[in-house]
């Protein structure tokens, strides 16, 4: 539930203790994640970004606010990396509740809850199957001495490389990935990007001479 309205030396003090509490739990720790996130997102409302509410948490003074909560919760530093994974998911859905989704949306977040996202994420999971299914088919096909359609497999890894793009766009997906994570997604993009340009043009050329058409779909 939201917090009463206190200061913010109390929030941080307050965030420190469920941190603590949420270290010294051996059991379920789902309820303590979500007090945490309650205070968290009262937090970042006493945080201004760009004129506006730091909802997002990029400000210098509320990550530096956030950095000196950790500290005084005294736990391990693998602990705090822990903690903060796991709380991403609850921030998220406590700030859909309490925010209006014009004011997430000028913040550069998603309306949708983390939640419902995982809900999304699924049937995209399912769609994934198919990518997999029509490489298999492909690998099959060649190995009976036939050709598998190039438009099927094309059309099957666009599921891909449409959820990459969603995630692109997505700013705590990026704020969410480490430095390695990123340079793996860029390097995995650009070498994707140069593959796409060469079978865009052998695609272009062998059209041309099947179809006698002198301009391509596209052009």
């Amino acid at each position: 539930m939201p917090m009463p309205r206190k200061s913010l030396d109390e929030l941080l003090d307050a965030g420190a203790a469920l941190v603590r509490r949420w270290h010294q739990t051996e059991g379920p720790k789902t309820e303590v994640l979500r007090d945490l996130a309650h205070v968290v997102v009262d937090i970042r409302s006493r945080f201004r970004y760009e004129g506006a509410p730091d909802w997002a948490g990029r400000s210098w003074k509320y990550r530096r606010a956030i950095a000196a909560m950790y500290a005084v919760a005294g736990v391990p530093p693998d602990a705090v990396a822990n903690v903060q994974g796991a709380l991403r998911y609850h921030v998220g859905n406590a700030l859909r509740e309490r925010v209006p989704a014009e004011e997430l949306e000028s913040a550069g977040l998603k309306a949708a809850s983390p939640k419902e996202r995982v809900a999304s994420a699924r049937s995209e999971a399912a769609a994934l199957v198919s990518v997999l299914r029509a490489d298999k088919a492909a690998e099959d096909a060649e190995a009976r001495g036939r050709h598998y359609p190039i438009g099927l497999l094309l059309r099957a890894s666009l599921v891909a490389v449409e959820r990459a793009a969603r995630g692109a766009r997505d700013p705590e997906v990026l704020d969410a990935g480490s430095a390695q994570d990123l340079e793996s997604a860029l390097l995995a993009a650009m070498d994707l990007r140069e593959r796409l340009d060469d079978i865009v043009g052998v695609l272009r050329g062998a059209y041309v001479r099947r179809s006698g058409a002198e301009t391509v779909p596209g052009s």
